[in-house]
């Protein structure tokens, strides 16, 4: 048995977004009058005070920094410049805070559907929107717009942020002032038919609308997972620098139970102390790192793990690390004729970046207050492939296996893709930039419900080795095709929307093939050139109820043929929301303290150990 010092009632492995949530509410618990011991490791470090965190509109100098894992993966169906396979990077947040601290802070749910179908399919119960509801509210904490901010272009007075937002969590959360140019590209969706739903990614969603994101931001400052460790209490020890390495078993009353876990000190890149866990070890490293330490502790799929050289095997659960999914998104660009409608002046012009810096620095307003991205609409792909073959097919089959829902899985109420715009010219790489005075739109389109599905491999027993992450991004044609005709359809609303088309020049960059002289086989190329991951990689610890032979957790959030164990993260997921995580990354954290919490109120809490 470890010392005290080293002996924990709780270890939450994984500081990212989900396990600060946890483990403040776990340390934060009284039960049968006393407060619970409990150990928060995270591998990377600190992000307390690190302004190119705060600032909402440095995201993309965040991506490859050390908060970053940086993951890169060799996907076979994509492609670059049209010559087979691409090697893409994977962002991944190392530090207090995770993901929440690198991504572009977009509060959207996903809707009802996807979460009510969790019990339907795989009879795990307690996952309904209405179930998830309270946890999505729990973790916020609204804030109204501020009247340091621009002048509103859209009157939020119309947002029920009281329904749909909390009041008191850690994690503020904030609408955003708009461009002029969104403004002006929300009326060519509403020319398109897209009917204007203010709360529609909070609300449980609807086939087709547009509405407001707000951002997990709060006066130009990020909100992140950290902040649910501010004025952390005296019995939650945060350890940073530290990777685990592998979680310990023994048998107690015949059965595997996770007693502790090694660990391995980055700084001084040597072990680190073996930590004991007097009740559980909870996983929340995310859905690469999540199956990773599984499988390198000997939980996971029994032969894989014997052929890279797992020597301790715990237990054989064949489907750790399967069922990756992930979101995919594209855009595409549209030089605007007159100056003032965009951020592009903000940004690449030297003396507006001069300004936007120094006005974030003094004032936190101005353009880096914010990530410059606009207005966001779901929509569904029926009517826009109605006549085509590879679409009819797929439906057809479709309707042999299960009629109530399409070929991308969703049943009518839920959209195939979301699109929104951005107010300058963005895209990862930033190989186009626009010179001085130019105005530049981008508009991006997302692939919701993929059918294309990957997986996370061990290449060694290594744990400091990062795995073989393979998405199988557009593996599928369906997928291919479905999102060709959503980048498509982007360029219409773009180029020919009552709001917008007045003021496109051309597409950007000028010498490009124009729009409309693109077939859909050319767009399929051109997804398979320019899209990348959204950041929403989910599944891989997968969901289930009893009976779910494909389940590695259960309803409880316990890893299924072992005692002492949970993961709480996005990688439970059973399937990729027609959304974005990081809600559901905050909502899973409060949800498994509540579990967790029960299982244990009104028990005898002698130490096992």
């Amino acid at each position: 048995m470890s010392d005290d010092k080293h002996t924990f009632d709780f270890i939450i492995v994984g500081g990212g977004t989900a396990g600060p949530t946890l483990a403040r509410r776990l340390a934060d618990a009284w039960i049968s009058g006393k407060k619970l011991k409990v150990l928060l490791l995270e591998s990377g470090p600190s992000s307390e005070g690190v302004d190119d965190i705060r600032c909402p509109g440095n995201w993309v100098n965040t991506i490859h920094s050390e908060y970053d894992w940086s993951y890169e993966v060799d996907e076979p169906y994509l492609s670059t410049d049209g010559e087979e396979r691409r090697l893409c990077g994977i962002p991944r947040g190392h530090c207090l805070g995770g993901s929440s601290c690198l991504n572009t802070s977009f509060v959207i749910r996903g809707t009802r559907g996807d979460f009510d179908r969790i019990e339907e399919e795989t009879g795990a119960k307690g996952w309904g929107w209405d179930d998830l509801f309270p946890y999505f509210r729990k973790h916020e904490c609204y804030v109204p717009q501020g009247s340091a901010h621009e002048p509103k272009l859209i009157d939020f007075d119309t947002y029920d942020y009281k329904k749909f937002h909390g009041d008191s969590g850690p994690i503020k959360v904030q609408p955003y002032d708009y461009a002029p140019i969104s403004k002006k590209f929300s009326e060519s969706l509403a020319s398109f038919g897209y009917p204007y739903n203010p709360e529609i990614f909070v609300n449980g969603g609807a086939p087709q609308g547009w509405g407001h994101v707000v951002r997990s931001t709060s006066n130009g400052v990020r909100s992140t997972g950290y902040d649910a460790l501010v004025h952390a209490p005296k019995n939650l020890d945060i350890v940073t620098g530290h990777a685990v390495t592998k979680i310990l078993f023994e048998k107690i009353g015949g059965k595997q139970t996770a007693v502790g876990v090694e660990t391995y000190n980055r700084a001084a890149e040597e072990a680190g102390p073996t930590y004991k866990a007097r009740y559980e070890v909870v996983v929340c490293c995310g859905s690469y790192a999540s199956p990773q330490l599984l499988m390198v502790s000997g939980v996971g799929p029994k032969k894989e793990l014997e052929e890279v050289g797992v020597k301790d095997i715990i237990l054989d659960s064949p489907y750790v690390g399967k069922n990756l999914q992930d979101h995919l998104i594209c855009g595409i660009f549209v030089e605007i004729k007159e100056p003032g409608y965009t951020r592009d002046h903000q940004f690449f012009d030297d003396e507006g970046l001069d300004k936007s810096t120094e006005e974030w620095k003094t004032k936190r307003t101005g353009f880096f207050s914010n990530p410059p991205q606009g207005i966001f609409s779901y929509g569904r792909i029926d009517n826009l492939l109605k006549d085509d073959p590879v679409w009819k097919e797929a439906c057809e089959k479709q309707k042999a296996l299960n009629p109530r829902r399409d070929p991308m899985g969703n049943d009518p109420s839920q959209p195939h893709f979301e699109i929104w715009n951005a107010e300058l010219y963005i895209e990862l790489e930033m190989t186009q930039a626009p010179d001085e005075g130019q105005s530049v739109m981008t508009v991006i389109g997302e692939i919701l419900p993929p059918r294309s599905k990957g997986y996370v491999k061990l290449l060694s027993p290594d744990p400091m080795e990062n795995p073989e992450i393979v998405h199988n991004y557009l593996q599928d044609p369906v997928d291919a095709r479905v999102f060709a005709a959503i980048m498509k359809h982007a360029a219409d609303v773009a180029t020919n929307g009552a709001g917008t088309k007045d003021l496109v020049k051309a597409r950007w960059p000028p010498e490009s093939k124009p729009f409309e002289e693109m077939s859909i086989e050319e767009w399929e190329t051109y997804v398979r050139d320019k899209s990348h991951t959204c950041f929403h990689p989910c599944g891989t610890v997968k969901l289930g109820g009893a009976n779910d032979k494909e389940a590695v957790v259960d309803e409880r959030l316990r890893v299924k043929g072992v005692d002492g164990l949970r993961v709480a993260d996005v990688s439970v997921l059973p399937r990729v929301p027609n959304g974005h995580t990081q809600a559901f990354a905050y909502a899973v954290g409060e949800k498994a303290a509540d579990l967790i919490l029960a299982d244990i109120a009104g028990k005898d809490l002698r130490p096992r150990i």
